[in-house]
């Protein structure tokens, strides 16, 4: 209130509770132990229906069973709350009647009864906290009904919305405030009426005939049934109030059903207004929200709207690779988070070092899931070549529909949509993927008309663009054609894509660029300017990830959340599996890039030892276990905890694994052109001192593992170019410089790779059993003047393939030897086609014969 004449401000306080309005139906997960529940269901479900469409039938279906369900908890399942009551209070009558007189047996086994009906209803209570509380873990064992109370409480006191701050003042009123809310949305996703420009001339990958004829084939039974069983149970239900926890029970009731409209879905590519009908819940983007624009909404889908869109998700996600450019790294299969931060990272760290100036701007989006124009979307769909099967179902999923919020629990009156994609539904990332490549192809047209000039690591591709999902980096030469550029595109994209780019939130960085330059720019492009390291995808570019300061963000994001935590209602079970679930979690995005320097990482684990023994007291009790003993798993008597050092390597072990695997994807190309190929780092551990913070890290874990991490690889041959003949594990388990040490010691390139030997494995060994090969008796025959022609290796008989290779002497010495070694009891045969033959005989399986037959070729190609 205002002060008036006084220094002091008094505080008004006002209680009284709202009546927001009806909550909508939710399936309880709890009902789904009862023995009655599969008998309501089923009759319910069998009630005759009559309506024209199989979607519209089973909505009717599904109403039906909701009805049911809504009686049924009333009159047999009861509230939890009540029944508990009832039962303690029965049982403590029995319980006294026994200290006064004892009990009949009747009474005896009524008790007995009562106990373990309050221990079911407790655990039914458990169960519902667990899901209001949206918790993806329950502890087992002591129950943990305070700590999940606590967890709702403070979600609901955290997401409800008491009043907004409109227009200078404040609105209080239940009605008011949702009235405002439906309207501000109904505006939100209006579609702005207007021609937008094409970009027919610009060129763009086309999905393969195979990809499209695949991509709209009928659905069978056993692809649903698979797609069922992978969806979570728990998810937030839609306006049906039915989540697939429900689906998954009852799958075998409901299939035949929902076959039927997915059929007529495949024919018609039509779905009923019903279908399309979702709930929009309200997160807070910030602690303390004041304007509707300061939440994101969330859609929450119905269930048989999700199994459609689930399925077409999947298919689609097949195809991302094949028509989505490697500049962006979201939700394409083989591709994730890191991808585009370690590009940026290596080309900032490289343009600082070579002193090249350049600059970084950090595009932010407004709204932009909301903001997609559905004609453009479809124009995309067609240019990438999707058939018109396909778009058609697209246009039946996302171009229509209506929206209801959830205010505090209760939905409003409904509103149509006009535009944007749905945060929430399954198809809505690969779809904003199609959207976005637009701006991909857009600046790589600018790219090759030599209108943008992007940065080259050494002798790399050139890096213009990245982008995960809406997250999108600029990075370019500092020119003043860059900028101009770089203006142009992002104009133009939102002109044709409705994607509006907020320039104000925009952010610029410059590498080896002066200040002059710097406030040009910004006042260009009218966006702010930033400093390295800047924010992307959760992780700091350009920050030195070796230095204390640099993780002390994480560190207090820890120890805030163990402020947050009601500590004294979880037992240590549960602490344990906090410390796994969230403490372990929460740096995880940190950890699978960079490497914890040892001083974080004794700071972490005082922080999880500290929680562990004494929640988040202040007061130090006694630690009674060593730590190493409780990172130790359950079955050598250790609690489970994961040790985060080895956590730290082993995520990082996989950019080895990833890189030795994809070898041709755009961040590896990046780090073969700076540094050579990922394998080398397993070989040598010299690094250059130039190289980065990222890359000299991942070397020090390729030294501290190298034993489980190079011992556990095996490669699969492809041109053989990465794997080398003597010292890789290309053929079996085996190394063959470590199984034929003497053989090895006569080569003459111990470090040839296998590619280098292909011409003697593809086209030496065919000349060889032709008795083709260009030996002293061979040369003679064919009138090339020799000295003699006796023996290269012995200089007693006529050099032939069969001689030199099989019956010389020294050749015949070392085939006993490896065939000893190999097991084998045999004389050498007159060919080698034959010794060959012979040694397959004795393999055991096809394995070990691969394994021969190579030992075979590396043998000869020794002599």
């Amino acid at each position: 209130m205002p002060r008036d004449v006084s220094d002091h401000c008094a505080l008004l306080l006002k209680h009284n509770v709202k009546n927001w309005g009806h909550k909508p139906f939710r399936f309880n997960n709890i009902w789904l132990e009862h023995k009655d529940l599969r008998e309501v269901v089923s009759k319910a479900w069998e009630e005759g229906v009559q309506k024209p469409w199989a979607a519209l039938r089973l909505q009717q279906k599904l109403s039906n069973v909701k009805s049911a369900l809504k009686v049924w908890n009333r009159d047999v399942f009861g509230d939890v709350d009540s029944n508990i009551q009832v039962c303690t209070t029965e049982l403590v009558a029995l319980d006294e009647k026994n200290e006064r007189q004892g009990l009949t047996v009747e009474e005896g086994i009524k008790q007995k009864e009562l106990v373990a009906s309050i221990w079911e209803a407790r655990s039914h209570k458990e169960q519902l906290l667990a899901q209001k509380a949206r918790k993806k873990w329950l502890t087992c064992g002591d129950l943990n009904s305070k700590y999940f109370h606590a967890c709702i409480r403070g979600r609901r006191s955290r997401n409800q919305i008491l009043t907004l701050h409109v227009d200078g003042r404040w609105m209080e009123e239940a009605e008011e405030i949702k009235n405002y809310i439906l309207n501000f949305f109904r505006v939100h996703f209006t579609s702005r009426e207007w021609n937008r420009p094409s970009i027919d001339k610009i060129v763009m990958p086309i999905l393969s005939e195979e990809n499209k004829v695949g991509l709209e084939a009928a659905f069978s039974l056993e692809e649903v049934t698979c797609m069922i069983t992978e969806c979570v149970g728990e998810k937030s239900p839609g306006p049906d109030g039915f989540n697939f926890s429900f689906v998954k029970t009852f799958w075998n009731l409901v299939q035949n059903d929902v076959m039927k409209m997915l059929m007529e879905f495949h024919m018609n590519a039509s779905i009923p207004k019903g279908l399309l009908s979702y709930f929009v819940a309200l997160i807070p983007k910030t602690k303390s929200p004041q304007g509707v624009g300061e939440f994101r909404p969330i859609s929450l889908l119905g269930c048989l709207y999700k199994i459609i869109s689930k399925l077409l998700a999947n298919r689609m996600k097949g195809v991302m690779e094949e028509i989505i450019n490697e500049q962006q790294s979201a939700f394409v299969p083989g591709r994730n988070v890191f991808d585009s931060v370690l590009i940026a990272n290596e080309v900032v760290d490289y343009v600082k070092k070579v002193r090249r100036k350049c600059f970084v701007l950090k595009v932010d989006f407004e709204k932009a899931y909301d903001s997609v124009d559905w004609r453009f979307l479809i124009y995309m769909l067609r240019k990438l070549g999707f058939g018109e099967k396909w778009v058609k179902w697209m246009e039946a999923c996302v171009c229509g529909g209506h929206l209801s919020i959830l205010v505090n629990g209760s939905p409003t009156k409904e509103a149509a949509i006009g535009r944007g994609l749905k945060q929430g539904d399954p198809l809505s990332p690969f779809l904003f993927l199609v959207v976005a490549e637009g701006l991909g192809a857009l600046m790589r047209s600018a790219v090759s008309k030599g209108l943008f000039k992007g940065v080259q690591v050494g002798e790399g591709p050139e890096i213009s663009l990245l982008q995960f999902a809406d997250d999108t980096l600029l990075i370019g030469e500092a020119t003043e054609r860059n900028l101009w550029s770089i203006k142009a595109v992002l104009r133009c994209f939102e002109l044709i894509s409705g994607l509006k780019i907020n320039f104000h939130k925009s952010c610029l960085m410059g590498m080896n660029v002066d200040n002059n330059f710097m406030h040009m720019a910004s006042s260009f492009l009218n966006c702010k300017v930033g400093a390295l390291p800047f924010c992307y995808l959760g992780l700091y570019v350009g920050d030195k990830p070796r230095r204390r300061a640099a993780w002390q963000r994480l560190i207090e994001v820890l120890r805030n959340k163990l402020v947050s935590w009601k500590h004294k209602y979880v037992s240590i079970g549960g602490r344990v599996t906090l410390i796994n679930s969230v403490l372990n979690s929460l740096p995880l995005h940190y950890l699978s890039f960079w490497r914890m320097p040892p001083g974080v990482i004794k700071e972490v684990i005082k922080i999880q030892r500290r929680f562990l023994w004494n929640g988040v007291k202040e007061s130090s009790k006694i630690c009674w276990v060593r730590w190493d003993q409780v990172c130790k798993p359950t079955k050598e008597g250790g609690l489970g905890v994961k040790n985060i050092e080895w956590f730290n390597i082993s995520l990082l072990g996989k950019w080895v694994w990833r890189g030795l695997k994809s070898p041709k994807s755009l961040w590896s190309q990046i780090l073969s052109a700076r540094y050579g190929c990922m394998s080398i780092l397993l070989r040598s551990h010299v690094v250059h001192p130039k190289a980065s913070d990222w890359w000299k890290d991942l070397a020090l874990v390729c030294q501290q593992a190298n034993a489980w991490l190079d011992n556990n690889l095996l490669r699969v041959i492809g041109d053989g170019g990465s794997v080398l003949f003597w010292h890789d594990r290309w053929v079996g388990e085996v190394i063959l410089s470590e199984t034929f040490p003497r053989l090895y010691s006569l080569a003459a390139n111990k470090q040839s790779t296998v590619g280098e030997n292909g011409f003697f494995v593809e086209g030496g060994i065919w000349k060889l059993l032709l008795n083709s090969l260009p030996v002293r008796a061979s040369l003679a025959r064919r009138g090339i003047p020799v000295i003699n022609d006796f023996c290269t290796l012995c200089n007693n008989e006529a050099e032939n393939v069969c001689h030199l290779f099989l019956h010389c002497r020294i050749s015949c010495k070392i085939w006993y030897l490896v065939l000893h070694w190999l097991g084998i009891s045999a004389c050498l045969p007159n060919a080698l086609d034959e010794l060959l033959l012979s040694m397959g005989g004795f393999a055991f399986g096809k394995k070990q014969g691969r394994i021969f037959t190579t030992i075979w070729i590396s043998v000869i190609w020794s002599l």
